[in-house]
């Protein structure tokens, strides 16, 4: 086994072109084939990490180009006044441009996410100090309020436990602190802070796009909120009339994991060519 091992370290002094090819291949085979199993751990294996995960769905809309999880705002409206079969339904804008915090000697970038008031009990989420927005907070035109990370708090404030009521200059505007969530709350893509959606409900902004889940009512089973959901259609078209429809558009729900992974396999399909590439 030396006899082999100092012939193959000669061989490859002799073509270093062909060893240092041959050891990125490897090495990207390694990060691949980690990062599809760190997928498949978290996505397929684990439980989600909210409560009850089972009850948790995605709202969407269907058609013959396919399947799309961002929604636009009056969708979201419509299923959230017109259906019945939900305990909660929020709506969520995730991986946006995120905010500066301007205050002190060293701004911050954040990542930030607006979210609409249910967001934080659909998904469970407990605060460690103050609390989270009030639906009166998430109307248009509703007051400058926000809810940061444990994480955050932690790092940027040193867990002053003062923070609540207090007013920080995000984008250079003053938003007052409310909430400090409880450690362990985890999203994708994680964010350092959250503000109100304050969605307006009169819009006609069918282009603006944002996700919307729901947690099921106890008892109420997929294929029954399925129904009501795909029976808001006819509304939304009566009250929207010049909204776009593609063909054969219909509205429907999912189990969130099923949305999950969908929206990681599109995200590392590239991964896993490249795995197989490598491999």
């Amino acid at each position: 086994m030396l006899a082999d091992l100092r012939y193959a370290a000669r061989t490859l002094r002799r073509s270093p072109g062909f060893t240092f090819t041959a050891i990125g291949a490897i090495a990207l085979g390694i990060g691949a084939s980690t990062a599809i199993f760190s997928v498949v751990n978290k996505v397929l294996l684990e439980p989600l990490p909210y409560p009850e995960p089972n009850r948790l769905v995605q709202l969407m809309t269907a058609s013959q180009l396919g399947d799309q999880s961002a929604v636009s705002i009056p969708k979201y409206v419509v299923w959230r006044d017109l259906t019945s079969a939900f305990q909660y339904i929020a709506a969520y804008e995730l991986g946006g441009p995120g905010v500066n915090l301007t205050e002190g000697k060293t701004p911050a970038s954040l990542e930030a996410a607006h979210v609409s008031a249910d967001y934080f009990p659909l998904f469970g989420a407990q605060v460690e100090l103050g609390r989270t927005f009030s639906a009166k907070e998430d109307r248009p035109g509703g007051p400058k309020v926000t809810v940061i990370s444990h994480a955050l708090w932690r790092k940027r404030f040193g867990g002053d436990t003062t923070i609540l009521g207090r007013t920080i200059p995000l984008e250079h505007e003053p938003y007052r602190v409310i909430g400090v969530l409880a450690p362990g709350f985890t999203m994708d893509p994680p964010a350092d802070i959250w503000l109100p959606l304050q969605a307006d409900p009169s819009t006609a902004d069918h282009v603006s796009r944002v996700r919307v889940a729901a947690r099921l009512k106890p008892g109420v089973t997929l294929e029954e909120a399925r129904s009501e959901v795909e029976a808001t259609m006819p509304l939304f078209i009566r009250r929207y009339r010049w909204a776009p429809i593609l063909g054969l558009e219909h509205f429907t729900a999912i189990p969130l994991r099923d949305a999950l992974v969908a929206t990681y396999g599109r995200r590392y399909s590239c991964w896993w060519a490249l795995s197989l590439l490598c491999s």
